[in-house]
């Protein structure tokens, strides 16, 4: 104490005033933070350096010294300023970059008093400097982690949410999370309303209470505007002790869309092995029979029965690699598009086509313009659908009637073929467009025709389907985009001009 009355004198003469400024001035102290008295001038005649050293001065070296000694080079005018807000507002508080005595920078706050001394004309200063380095440290990296955790929470790739765990009230989630769930205008309140299942979010609770975090759990989106379910799949954790539960969610309804259809895919795949090697082996086997028999046989009339037989066999193995060809065929893009002539083409594949002499046919083709398509797969599009009216007929009907509309437009091609055949029964027709399905012993065919015609329409961004009844007759509907042009409408709206303006669909 005897130092500090010393170094630095009391402003007052009060002696209860004086008291007390010295044990303002040992708080400082205790605090480790310096205090300088200066004149009216700025000037330091007074401080407490001893006791605290911050800047790294000794008492003497600051004594008689202007208080922008502290102050960095390009803020030596600043201290003036600073003085002189001190005098008008009685004390002011300033941060910012200060400068030890062997040129360290720090971060200082410094607390500039006005004071009044009745031996001196004009007030004098008390200035109290605390290095607040540390503390402003602290406060940048809060901030800067913040920030980073703003940054990540509100990011447009991914969605994130927080909620109450005790009645699932959403407390905060981005703009992800909401378009996820397709609700960006919509108040969604409670978490639970994110989930189009309730048996699944029960599911995702029990795991979170049990487990305390949850990783990779899908579940169906409840889509707050639209039908459809989408995918989501959620990773959170529960931070017990707080009540709260943060995590993110992401739309995967595309990833599983590929899923199901790798699936499918691949039981297709097994499916086709197995059948297309029996149905390869078959006619292979009956061949063998059929030639066995032949070379015992000595009547000629008898061996050519026999070669007759392996050359239906043979046919029969011929249109079944074909067929698998153009299944292989399928599996390829698109690359080359060229015109084609529905008349010519379809008009040569009737009349290549085997017909008894009841059959009828009526072709009706009305082209208004090009039509650019994948050559290759439209003929066999068209030749399995033929072939399939033709060779259906009811033995007891009179007359076998096979009738193919088609109708092109700059924006799609409209395909009808009907026939007055032996039908479809009820119980087959989910399956028509399955692989190597018959849906009548009297198919002559591999199973295939139809599954080729169905995959290869949707590769090139069509759609078929059909109506029938049995001892009735089928009409099979094809939609075809033109790619003469981009279609600006969508499928289904095409689908739409076509039934209004050709009264076929």
């Amino acid at each position: 104490m005897d130092n500090l009355q010393r170094n630095i004198q009391p402003a007052s003469h009060d002696p209860d005033q004086v008291e007390i400024e010295k044990y303002i001035s040992l708080i400082h102290i205790l605090k480790g933070q310096e205090e300088f008295v200066l004149n009216k001038d700025g000037i330091i005649i007074g401080s407490n350096l001893e006791a605290v050293n911050i800047t790294g001065y000794e008492e003497y070296e600051v004594l008689n010294k202007h208080i922008s000694i502290l102050y960095t080079s390009e803020e030596k005018d600043k201290a003036k300023v600073d003085l002189k807000k001190a005098e008008e507002m009685n004390q002011v508080f300033v941060t910012g970059l200060r400068i030890k005595k062997k040129g360290v920078a720090f971060w200082a706050k410094m607390k500039i008093e006005r004071v009044y001394s009745p031996e001196e004309d004009g007030p004098r200063f008390k200035v109290i400097l605390k290095d607040a380095t540390h503390r402003e440290l602290s406060k940048a990296r809060i901030r800067t982690i913040k920030d980073e955790y703003l940054a990540l929470f509100n990011n447009p790739f991914v969605g994130t949410f927080k909620f109450r765990m005790e009645d699932y009230r959403l407390k905060v989630c981005n703009q992800k999370a909401l378009e996820i769930i397709n609700s960006q205008n919509l108040q969604i309140q409670y978490f639970d309303n994110f989930f189009y299942s309730s048996d699944q979010f029960r599911q995702f609770k029990e795991i979170l209470s049990k487990e305390k975090k949850v990783e990779g759990f899908r579940f169906l989106i409840n889509d707050h505007k639209n039908d459809g379910k989408n995918w989501g799949v959620i990773s959170a954790r529960y931070f017990e002790s707080q009540g709260f539960v943060e995590g993110i969610i992401m739309d995967i309804s595309e990833q599983h869309t590929q899923m199901l259809e790798l699936q499918r895919v691949n039981a297709e795949l097994d499916n086709f092995t197995y059948r297309a090697s029996h149905d390869l082996r078959a006619p292979l086997t009956s061949i063998m029979g059929l030639v066995n028999l032949g070379m015992k046989e000595e009547s000629i009339e008898n061996i050519h029965q026999y070669l007759s037989l392996i050359l239906g066999r043979v046919n029969h193995l011929d249109a079944l690699l074909g067929d698998l060809v153009s299944v292989s065929l399928n599996n390829q893009a698109i690359s080359d598009t060229s015109n084609f002539d529905f008349k010519e083409e379809v008009n040569s594949i009737v009349d290549s086509i085997q017909k008894t002499e009841s059959t009828k046919s009526e072709i009706t083709v009305k082209q208004y313009c090009d039509f650019r398509t994948d050559a290759a797969r439209m003929r066999i599009i068209l030749r399995h659908l033929l072939v399939n009216a033709f060779q259906y007929f009811r033995p007891d009907e009179d007359e076998h009637i096979v009738n193919a509309r088609i109708y092109v437009d700059s924006y799609q091609v409209v395909i009808v073929i009907d026939d007055n055949g032996i039908g479809i029964d009820q119980g087959y027709r989910e399956r028509v467009f399955e692989m190597f399905f018959k849906a009548t012993d009297r198919s002559r065919g591999n199973g295939l025709g139809l599954y080729i015609v169905k995959s290869m329409v949707e590769k090139m961004g069509g759609q078929v389907f059909f109506e029938s009844t049995p001892d009735v007759g089928s009409t099979f509907h094809v939609i075809i985009p033109n790619n003469r042009k981009n279609p600006h409408k969508t499928l289904k709206e095409t689908t739409a001009v076509a039934a209004n303006r050709y009264n076929v669909l």
